[in-house]
């Protein structure tokens, strides 16, 4: 997902895995031709590893200088900390990092820990009675936000925070009315006023020369998505924003690349939020007009991004998004899309953001996405998960099908599917994650005699995430498989 909401309609996320034996890649780089794949991929591993420093920074060095520190809780506090910072870094392992921190964390607490940050963790990690309420977590999120507050922990901390404490407010309030506002806040909570210190920390962040581009781009996205669905979003957020950046109020703390980045993000995010996601007919000429004023500062903002630094993706992604709302041609997408792909050859995201473009509904046709998606195949750059595209192209032609599971079963498309996972295996054998979606997938093209011998690998250990299911609705499939299997 990212921060311009309608732009990742259909985005599958995918895990990375560690291959052991990758085959040799068909096809070297999406990018351009003569960039060293090499040297770009050193260099994004050199970004991953200074952004785990300032994740175990605003962690484990923060309560190490401001935090709530007892001998009864210490070692644990600490070791849950640093299993955060790795899976804050977005590394490989983060589903299992944020696993292995739940337990001292949760011995810490028994133990009497105050340390806000510590609280603030737990909610994250599920560490609450089994049946609190939403409203009930909202007020423990509010809790923590308050103790937040009151510490010197560094505005990244608060602001997720403060974001977090509104977003479980907006959950326990309800739905929309009619009118499209939301209920009250509950008892002990304030989305306002949780929106308004998330903004606030927000633009601290931004004055932070030391702040690390990837950690602050990853909040921007996901605060700035929900100011811009939340009822609230535009007057405490976005209006406000609009002023900063607006004004230049951030240029007297020094032009960077960040600050630039982070900038056309907010325009464009703020571009479609004006437009609303409504069918271009729907939308209202106050709509197109907003949308056509505020895309230009976008790009005007992450053309500066990119002269400052040539070496991010995310600032050339982020202009493909721009292009597809600006619509100048496919020739100035794929610009960018090279752009974003020498600076890293394994980018998901950025090939997601080309799939899109070529999506019927915007400026290609079926036959162009299938083409992209064998591209990506091709590159079988195991273990990174750009072959996955092809099935992405597969997943969002389905969706636009009146009956999506009758589009698994044509023999062209499993054959697509059978062949991904194959390959994914054979690259990583042990992947529970593969291992489900090859089972998901083999269920809905009825191939039974298959499906049945992969659920039965799986037992009662499946990846439900790469299932899409429930645990209830995969004994359902289950026992589904285990009828036709017999048949």
């Amino acid at each position: 997902r990212t921060c311009l909401g309608i732009f990742a309609l259909g985005v599958i996320l995918l895990p990375v895995c560690h291959a052991q034996t990758p085959p040799a890649p068909a096809v070297v780089s999406l990018g351009s031709l003569g960039v060293d794949v090499g040297k770009a991929r050193a260099h994004r591993l050199e970004q991953k590893a200074a952004r785990l420093r300032w994740e175990q920074a605003t962690t484990l060095g923060d309560y190490a200088r401001v935090g709530s520190k007892d001998a009864r809780w210490d070692a644990d506090v600490r070791a849950a900390f640093d299993q955060f910072a790795h899976a804050l870094a977005q590394e490989p392992d983060a589903a299992a990092r944020s696993a292995a921190a739940k337990v001292p964390l949760q011995r810490a607490l028994a133990a009497g820990c105050d340390d806000p940050l510590a609280a603030y963790f737990g909610l994250r990690a599920g560490i609450y009675p089994v049946g609190t309420t939403p409203a009930a977590l909202a007020q423990l999120y509010a809790r923590a936000e308050q103790g937040m507050e009151k510490s010197a922990y560094s505005p990244l901390r608060k602001l997720y925070t403060s974001f977090r404490s509104a977003e479980q407010a907006a959950k326990a309030a309800g739905p929309k009315s009619a009118a499209g506002e939301l209920p009250s806040s509950p008892p002990g909570t304030d989305i306002a006023g949780s929106l308004t210190r998330a903004e606030t920390h927000f633009v601290e962040l931004l004055r932070d020369p030391a702040a690390n581009r990837d950690s602050v781009y990853v909040v921007a996205d996901e605060f700035l998505h929900f100011a811009q669905h939340s009822s609230v979003g535009t007057t405490r957020v976005l209006t406000p924003l609009e002023t900063v950046f607006g004004s230049g109020q951030l240029e007297a703390a020094g032009e960077n690349e960040t600050g630039q980045l982070i900038e056309g993000v907010f325009w464009a995010t703020y571009a479609w939020q004006g437009r609303s996601s409504r069918w271009a007919e729907d939308v209202s000429d106050q709509g197109w007009q907003l949308f056509a004023e505020r895309l230009p500062k976008a790009q005007a903002a992450l053309e500066k991004a990119y002269a400052l630094d040539r070496s991010d993706p995310l600032v050339s992604r982020v202009m493909m998004t721009v292009e597809l709302g600006q619509g100048e041609g496919r020739g100035r997408m794929e610009t960018w899309f090279r752009r974003a792909m020498d600076a890293d050859p394994d980018y998901y995201d950025a090939c997601a953001e080309k799939l899109l473009y070529l999506d019927p509904k915007w400026y290609g046709d079926a036959q162009a996405m299938l083409d992209f998606g064998h591209q990506c195949q091709a590159t079988a750059n195991w273990p990174a998960r750009l072959p996955f595209i092809l099935l992405l192209a597969h997943s969002n032609l389905a969706s636009a099908l009146p009956t999506p599971l009758d589009y698994w079963k044509r023999p062209e498309v499993w054959a697509d599917v059978q062949q991904l996972y194959k390959a994914a295996l054979a690259a990583n054998p042990g992947s529970t994650y593969d291992q489900s979606g090859y089972a998901l997938y083999a269920y809905r093209a009825e191939q039974w005699k298959l499906a049945d011998e992969l659920f039965k690998a799986l037992g009662d250990q499946p990846n439900l995430n790469a299932m899409q299911c429930t645990p209830a609705q995969y004994e359902q499939m289950r026992q589904q498989v285990v009828n036709h299997a017999q048949k």
